[in-house]
């Protein structure tokens, strides 16, 4: 099996933007992908990633939609290029309606490295529901053009700049998880 096909024929082309609206408008989307998974977020509350970021203190969610922080539902290690040996951490919400991933480099910074709502999983192997993570999921290296002032200029990589010093370290479920860690 070729992997660059796995998920072929799922989510089919339009022609425009129009005959997609259309198609979306009336319940007629083509392939599996359109059918199975939400056209829009389950919950918009942590708002899109734009070009002006929230301050970092203002990145909060409610009380039911944030992580519980005394039950690891799982935990494991990766690797990436940019950021080297990081560490996840899974945490369901209070409601348990989502998982909250977080990631530590070595170097003890943290990020929330994605949220996903427990929906089920369709024949694309996506979730059924989705939401958006806003600033929340503000990765620990992001696009110097995405930094919005809070980038760190002394802690650059390539295209990116660090986030942890004058955003990351300053959200507070990010300070809450390492308070929760113990490494505050």
């Amino acid at each position: 099996m070729n992997p660059y096909f796995l998920f072929a024929g799922t989510a089919k082309v339009y022609d425009s933007k129009d005959e997609y609206r259309r198609c979306l408008e009336t319940g007629q989307m083509r392939g599996d992908y359109y059918r199975e998974v939400a056209a829009v977020p389950q919950n918009t509350e942590l708002g899109v990633i734009g070009q002006s970021k929230r301050r970092p203190e203002a990145v909060v969610t409610s009380y039911e939609n944030s992580p519980n922080f005394e039950e690891i539902e799982a935990r494991y290690e990766s690797s990436s290029a940019l950021v080297g040996m990081t560490q996840t951490e899974v945490f369901r919400s209070r409601d348990g309606r989502k998982n909250w991933l977080f990631c530590m480099d070595s170097y003890g910074r943290s990020y929330v490295g994605g949220i996903e709502v427990n929906s089920p999983i369709t024949s694309t192997g996506l979730r059924q529901e989705w939401m958006r993570g806003g600033d929340m999921v503000t990765p620990l290296y992001e696009y110097a053009s995405q930094v919005d002032g809070y980038g760190d200029k002394e802690d650059v990589k390539g295209r990116y700049q660090g986030m942890w010093r004058h955003y990351l370290s300053r959200m507070p479920i990010i300070r809450e998880y390492l308070r929760k860690r113990g490494e505050s």
